[in-house]
């Protein structure tokens, strides 16, 4: 692979999941009402990339499989199999992801794992790269916590940005 073949390989990679993640904070946010809890989850557009690249490489093997010589077909057979499995912990993941904004308090789950906050405790939320970052002020024993992080493919992130901001206060 040539230079100008990567930096054409990069450059539309990164326009697909930029232009991906400007939907996603362009979307419409949650379908929570009123006041009550809003809950963002990740835009079907990532679930579709997902199948696509997955269809794409399952295809790519079998057609390989099917063109191989009768004692080269095992390699790309297994790589067809291992590909099928990344995209499926890939959608499972991506089905794992929520953030809540309910009142006063932020719950961020990914993969099982549940973090709550509540928005007068966070110092900063921003979007970094591919992430979204909610940084807590200091706890009462000066002991900063951990941030709180997550994949920024989230519909309506936007709306969940100006509803935190609207609970710290505008930080």
């Amino acid at each position: 692979m040539n230079i100008l073949t990567q930096i054409i390989a990069i450059t539309l990679g990164g326009l697909l999941i930029g232009g991906m993640t400007l939907l996603s904070m362009r979307s419409r946010g949650s379908r929570g009402n009123g006041d009550g809890p809003h809950t963002f989850r990740v835009h079907p557009v990532w679930f579709v990339f997902g199948a696509l690249g997955g269809l794409f490489f399952v295809g790519l093997c079998g057609f390989i499989v099917a063109t191989a010589a009768p004692g080269e077909r095992s390699g790309p057979a297994w790589f067809g199999v291992v590909a099928t499995g990344f995209f499926v912990f890939y959608t499972y993941v991506l089905r794992s992801i929520s953030v809540t904004v309910d009142g006063d308090q932020l719950t961020v789950v990914t993969l099982g794992k549940r973090r709550e906050a509540a928005l007068r405790d966070i110092e900063s939320f921003k979007t970094v790269g591919m992430m979204i970052e909610i940084r807590l002020k200091p706890g009462p024993d000066g002991k900063v916590p951990p941030p709180m992080v997550c994949l920024a493919a989230l519909r309506g992130l936007g709306d969940l940005a100006a509803r935190v901001q609207r609970g710290t206060g505008g930080r």
